[in-house]
């Protein structure tokens, strides 16, 4: 992630090669310098986004040494016949994020589930199935069909069509944009963002899509 395109990068996400789901460790480059040893030990490990082995749920975590959750990423997949029946459809998203503290940070949510290795269980996703509704709520904005093709107004941040491109509203207000990510060449995408996302949360959001 670089900040307004500026070197060097703002946050890097390293993905680990050694599991059964995707891993990604993500470290704070505004603390540390770039090279091939990243690791928890380097002093600008900012945490790590895990999914589950069907690549659907996804939990965004501190790091801190116990389980601190502060982002829940879940795809709503369409089931083979509504493939079959509508053909290839947009990606859908929702997003559970935790309220703030009076320093405007993230408050963590402990997740106390069993930890495996092959698989992840979102606390903060099971305590809002609880009744728990004290999470802010975003999810994709749904595009317009025009000409045969999914559309949405980017205002000129996204160039290139892709199945990756997204903008997040709250369920609240569908009409605010909170987030938008999208293609503008090969290998570069744009990504903007505002409250209530920070960097890190904005950031393992945009790398689910590379998950798929």
């Amino acid at each position: 992630l670089f900040s307004r395109g500026q070197d060097p990068p703002a946050i890097v996400a390293v993905l680990q090669g050694a599991n059964r789901t995707t891993n990604y460790h993500m470290f704070d480059m505004t603390r540390g310098v770039l090279t091939s040893k990243l690791s928890k030990k380097s002093g600008n490990y900012m945490g790590k986004l895990r999914s589950n082995f069907k690549k659907t749920e996804n939990c965004l975590y501190t790091n801190n040494s116990t389980k601190e959750e502060v982002a829940s990423i879940v795809f709503e997949r369409p089931n083979i016949m509504a493939q079959l029946k509508e053909g290839s459809q947009p990606r859908k998203l929702h997003i559970l994020l935790p309220h703030h503290d009076k320093n405007g940070c993230p408050i963590p949510v402990m997740n106390d589930n069993t930890y495996d290795k092959r698989d992840v269980k979102s606390q903060i996703l099971q305590q809002a199935a609880d009744g728990d509704d004290q999470f802010y709520q975003l999810e994709t904005k749904e595009p317009v069909f025009e000409n045969g093709n999914y559309r949405l107004n980017f205002h000129g941040r996204v160039t290139i069509p892709s199945v990756k491109n997204y903008q997040l509203t709250s369920v609240n207000d569908i009409h605010e944009v909170i987030c938008q990510f999208g293609k503008v060449g090969e290998h570069r995408f744009h990504l903007d963002y505002k409250f209530p996302l920070n960097a890190f949360q904005a950031f393992a959001i945009a790398l689910t899509q590379f998950s798929l």
